[in-house]
């Protein structure tokens, strides 16, 4: 017969408590679930392992009793109001951290936090008795379980904008300005990972944008955190835009300039590995050679900057496809730019999303996987203005320190379908059968999110991890990022084409908008060996795809002769409920399609007539 693991031996493989004798003492909980983040990192793990959740839609008297009175006549929104109230009493001590006398976690972990109302609550669940019944006695424990969730529920409404907020929304409450300094010390604490001061490799706590609102799962009960568990790291980063114009935070559109580079792609560019130590059975390795012409890019994007602003549409983001930059030339192309944006004097500069084929950095392969098989790592790269500005920066060697980086999860496998459809079978002589593996370096798995201002979060995928989301889905559904950027190496950006497909998912649940992108060149090298395949030139140029929840699928075209696609987005505010009838007030943020029009680069002419000599342009 199997041990059933205890209380106690659930939260240590979890939370990663320091060794005790199979319990912890009331002060010990008083002290460490006294910070909100830490209180909802234990019930939501032990709502994950048990997966009792589900009694709330199916509450049995005892849910209902303590959702509807809540505790001692209190409500669940008086509590956590008086939660934040007692964090923001904490102003005093902040101060002490800068003469090195406290640290974060020192003030965090503080029993006076925590609202008296609930003191005996947490006493009673996870007092001596408890800790040592099993998990699965204690899932049949009404009390319990209605008292865990509860406490799930008060904790991730006292952490409302955590990690959200910016100094700007608390003009008008300026006595809630210290929350915003420590749940931020909290998070540099944590290099970025966690607003728990639990963190470890088995769970982390990050702040949420969408809550899943179809189904029921650990990702439907809370509105402001989420709980990622598992092998992935997931980070939570933020960007700051400084704008002269001083309505800039009212801003409701935003501007997403697409550059579909390379325009052309040579099948010399991909070659067979012969060199991995490590071959698979009845299957090769390719590499790809971006090869990028760094004058006619720089020229290209300054051309369409221009062109943009002069139709009215200041570029709040530049999209590159997926494997547009070697790491070099990427960090030239920012230096190019930033002086092109002073030059310019725009109102603010535009955040930059690119994807980058970079060396693996021998320095942070002792920290991850050990004997690689490759040197290149496949990259996705979000540099705000702040970051490639700085030429402390950029004169980094590393990728990670140039902006927030994610390597991608999954090799590209090419089929003797795939490899006809490119038409690169001279290159890697494919027979039916064969079957060649993407050449590059994987690591352990990281997912970033990115926090833009108090506005939206963004994160990144890269082509197969669109197709392929274990083992980030998890993370990606439970923090439910407003806007999804996947970085493609594909054809055409068809509505029925698996992209299409797998962004339908992400924008039904969790809710997340979806932009994909593709490099022409690459899109008109797809053309299909079937008998139904028929030669179009919109096809071929279809090189991106938008899919939201509100406005669905709308196919980007790159007209001929035009270098760029301009994609206006409008914000819409929406009411989501949470499992537990929480509302969130009609603050959740969808990016929903308005309008979006091909564009010709200034410059654009100036290279035609050395088009396809020496470097893809």
């Amino acid at each position: 017969m199997k041990k059933e693991l205890t209380l106690y031996e659930v939260l240590a493989l979890y939370v990663g408590l320091p060794k005790s004798k199979g319990y912890f003492s009331d002060n010990f909980w008083q002290k460490n679930l006294a910070w909100p983040p830490n209180m909802f990192a234990v019930c939501a793990s032990i709502l994950n392992e048990t997966g009792v959740y589900v009694k709330l839609v199916s509450p049995t008297p005892s849910i209902t009793k303590i959702y509807s009175n809540g505790i001692d006549g209190k409500s669940l929104q008086d509590i956590s109001k008086d939660w934040k109230k007692n964090i923001c009493n904490q102003e005093q001590h902040i101060a002490s951290i800068w003469n090195d006398s406290k640290t974060i976690i020192d003030i965090v972990l503080n029993n006076t936090i925590m609202p008296d109302v609930i003191r005996s609550k947490v006493s009673c669940c996870f007092g001596k008795k408890n800790q040592q019944k099993s998990i699965n006695e204690l899932a049949d424990d009404d009390e319990f379980v209605s008292t865990i969730l509860f406490l799930l529920s008060l904790s991730d409404e006292a952490c409302a904008g955590f990690g959200v907020d910016s100094p700007e929304d608390y003009e008008e409450k300026p006595s809630e300005i210290p929350l915003f300094v420590i749940v931020d010390l909290m998070l540099h604490e944590n290099e970025r990972k966690s607003l728990a001061t639990f963190c470890t490799n088995r769970m982390s706590v990050l702040p949420k944008s969408l809550t899943a609102t179809v189904g029921i799962s650990l990702q439907s009960l809370s509105h402001h955190l989420a709980l990622i568990s598992g092998e992935v790291q997931a980070y939570w980063n933020d960007i700051k835009i400084d704008s002269k114009d001083p309505s800039h935070r009212q801003k409701s559109h935003l501007n997403i300039l697409i550059i579909p580079y390379p325009y052309s792609i040579e099948s010399e560019q991909f070659f067979v590995k012969y060199d991995a130590p490590h071959v698979p059975k009845l299957a090769k390795y390719f590499g790809y050679l971006p090869k990028p012409n760094l004058e006619y890019i720089v020229d290209i994007t300054k051309g369409l900057i221009l062109k943009s602003i002069n139709s009215a549409h200041e570029v709040d983001l530049i999209v590159f496809p997926e494997a547009t930059f070697r790491h070099d030339i990427f960090i030239d192309f920012l230096r190019e730019m930033n002086t092109f944006f002073d030059c310019q004097k725009l109102k603010q500069k535009p955040v930059i999303i690119a994807g980058v084929i970079d060396k693996v950095d021998t320095k942070e392969v002792v920290q991850t996987i050990k004997n690689q098989e490759f040197e290149e790592r496949n990259c996705s790269v979000l540099v705000s203005p702040h970051r490639y500005e700085n030429e402390y920066i950029l004169n980094r060697s590393s990728l990670k320190g140039t902006g927030y980086e994610q390597v991608k999860h999954h090799r590209w496998q090419l089929d003797h379908n795939q490899i006809s459809t490119y038409e690169i079978g001279n290159e890697l002589g494919s027979q039916p059968g064969d079957i060649f593996w993407e050449g590059i370096s994987l690591e352990n798995r990281r997912v970033v999110f990115t926090q833009w201002e108090d506005w939206f979060s963004v994160c990144t995928l890269i082509c197969e991890d669109l197709a392929r989301q274990e083992p980030v889905s998890s993370a990606i559904r439970s923090v439910g990022p407003n806007l999804i950027v996947a970085l493609l190496f594909d054809g055409p950006q068809k509505k029925f084409r698996w992209p299409g497909r797998h962004a339908t998912t992400l924008s039904e649940e969790p809710g997340s908008s979806v932009l994909t992108v593709t490099a022409l060149g690459m899109s008109e090298r797809s053309t299909p060996k079937t008998p139904s395949y028929i030669q179009d030139k919109d096809t071929s140029r279809t090189v991106a795809l938008w899919r939201d929840k509100f406005e669905g699928e709308k196919e980007l075209v790159l007209n001929d002769g035009d270098h760029g696609i301009i994609l206006e987005l409008s914000t819409r505010m929406n009411e989501q409920i949470s499992a537990d009838c929480r509302s969130d007030n009609g603050m959740s943020i969808f990016l929903t399609y308005h309008n979006h029009f091909s564009i010709p680069s200034a410059n654009g002419s100036k290279f035609l007539k050395n088009k396809g000599k020496t470097q893809c342009v």
